[in-house]
């Protein structure tokens, strides 16, 4: 069977789920707690600066990880999962923004992250295969193939390369109101650095 880079706790096997959680902390018991890395988020609600790159490419990664490919679209995938996200982003990163303001701004960027994981797939693994065996063997080595099958299912569906074309569409819907809120909290404190210069 195909492998992918890619290899993701909700997507692993259980033995081999298993095996990465005791070894995930057992390392982390010897590792010192390096500093977070500080991504400034300005009045617009973007990621800036040095460390933007570094947080958008550990989100995709963090997303691959507790997103399994059976859910359908992002907003299927559990709260909870998503959560797990950002706790792990709030461990390595901080912002210039308390976290209520940070979230939605990175949590923004997190449908494409998850729409281009499924790409990979379908680009990857599924690339060529054209009936339903081929696809289900095309099962990733180290993924769970009852999720798998689940997300081979849910690719086949009639409407799905047309939402596909369509991936980007309402991403940023609500990035008006959200970045309105950080534009007042910019505002803010301008204004209280400014006045207690005077």
């Amino acid at each position: 069977m195909e492998t992918v880079e890619a290899s993701t706790d909700t997507n692993v096997s259980s033995s081999q789920s298993s095996e990465s959680a005791y070894t995930s902390s057992t390392t982390q018991a010897n590792v010192i707690a390096k500093p977070k890395l500080m991504v400034n988020i300005n009045e617009y609600g973007l990621l800036v600066g040095d460390n933007a790159d570094k947080l958008a490419t550990r989100a995709g990664k963090l997303v691959r990880t507790y997103c399994s490919v059976k859910y359908v679209s992002w907003t299927k995938v559990p709260d909870n999962y998503k959560d797990d996200v950002w706790l792990k982003l709030t461990q390595e990163f901080e912002f210039n923004v308390p976290n209520h303001l940070a979230k939605p701004c990175v949590f923004r960027t997190l449908p494409q992250k998850f729409r281009t994981f499924k790409y990979d797939l379908r680009t990857g693994p599924l690339l060529g295969k054209v009936t339903m065996q081929e696809k289900l063997y095309a099962c990733p080595s180290n993924y769970d193939v009852d999720f798998w099958r689940i997300f081979v299912e849910n690719e086949s569906k009639v409407g799905v390369k047309e939402k596909h074309k369509n991936w980007f569409a309402g991403i940023f819907s609500s990035s008006i109101e959200k970045s309105s809120l950080i534009r007042k909290y910019h505002n803010r404190s301008h204004g209280s650095k400014n006045n207690s210069n005077q």
